[in-house]
């Protein structure tokens, strides 16, 4: 039987995305520095750099998949501003995944070819939300794009003003909810 883990996966992310966000590369030996996980154990648990990122990416992504997909399936212009204003209470109540989810480009942790095992895991992810934008774009009138624009971009923006510093204000869902509605409104020629 193998030792218990002496540290947390999350702290590793946190560490990951408190790297990310400085706009240089991140590598292991930071990583490491950071999390006060040492670079054998790294590797031991993730597999590779690439395996640490990737999983970063998943721990954002994966949580706040819940509150942006089913709304959005609703097929419904409310459901829709629902899923944006869940976008902004994630962040607020996650400011650790939030760094993942809005301020981190995706190519930083994902670079290149996702490691084994974790390809399904993103390609679920991603499949979902295409498929979610998709449906809801066509059922509101409004189309794909714009539909994840309104309900994840414009809160992702709104919430990359203030992260990783500044608390985000109550007063930013009055602002996602203009922009939403902005965006999804119909058009009639």
């Amino acid at each position: 039987m193998g030792r218990k883990a002496g540290f947390r996966d999350e702290d590793v992310f946190g560490a990951v995305a408190r790297l990310a966000i400085k706009g240089r590369g991140v590598v292991t030996r930071d990583i490491s520095e950071v999390s006060g996980v040492s670079v054998g154990s790294l590797y031991h648990r993730f597999g590779s750099l690439d395996g640490v990122l990737a999983e970063t990416w998943l721990w954002g992504q994966e949580a706040l998949q819940p509150h942006l997909v089913p709304p959005v399936l609703t097929g419904q212009a409310k459901g829709g501003l629902g899923a944006a204003l869940n976008v902004l209470s994630f962040c607020k109540r996650d400011p650790g995944q939030a760094l993942v989810v809005a301020m981190i480009a995706r190519a930083t942790l994902l670079p290149g070819p996702v490691p084994d095992g974790l390809s399904p895991r993103v390609a679920a992810i991603d499949n979902a939300r295409a498929e979610a934008f998709e449906t809801f774009g066509a059922e509101v009138g409004c189309g794909r794009d714009t539909a994840e624009l309104g309900i994840l971009r414009f809160p992702l923006s709104c919430v990359q003003m203030y992260l990783p510093d500044r608390e985000i204000p109550a007063t930013i869902g009055g602002m996602v909810r203009l922009a939403y509605w902005a965006a999804v409104k119909r058009r009639d020629g």
